[in-house]
């Protein structure tokens, strides 16, 4: 999750903010909207991102509402998914055919 926030998400927010051309200030805060796992919960993590980027502010997306609050996990990872298990299904059952 560091390296996520380190090499994504930092610089991500930083490109937005040069690209605004002065329209958003150098400090400007970002909201980060991530699940409750308890990786992203544990106390280690959330003390460090206090400590290295106070201006992401962590939100926490309530249990079971992904698919109402992350939007890339319904229109990106859904579909990507879908594709992904058709294949291993296709693969598998093929496999299994020619066992038999």
């Amino acid at each position: 999750m560091r390296k996520y926030i380190i090499e994504m998400i930092d610089p991500y927010v930083r490109s937005v903010i040069k690209a605004s051309n002065g329209q958003l200030p150098v400090d400007q805060k970002a909201i980060l909207l991530i699940e409750c796992w308890s990786v992203h919960k544990n106390e280690e993590f959330l003390s460090w991102m206090k400590e290295e980027y106070p201006h992401l502010i962590i939100l926490f997306v309530p249990g079971g509402t992904t698919s109402k609050f992350q939007p890339a996990d319904t229109g990106l990872n859904r579909p990507f998914k879908a594709v992904v298990k058709a294949a291993y299904h296709l693969w598998y059952a093929q496999d299994v055919g020619q066992q038999l």
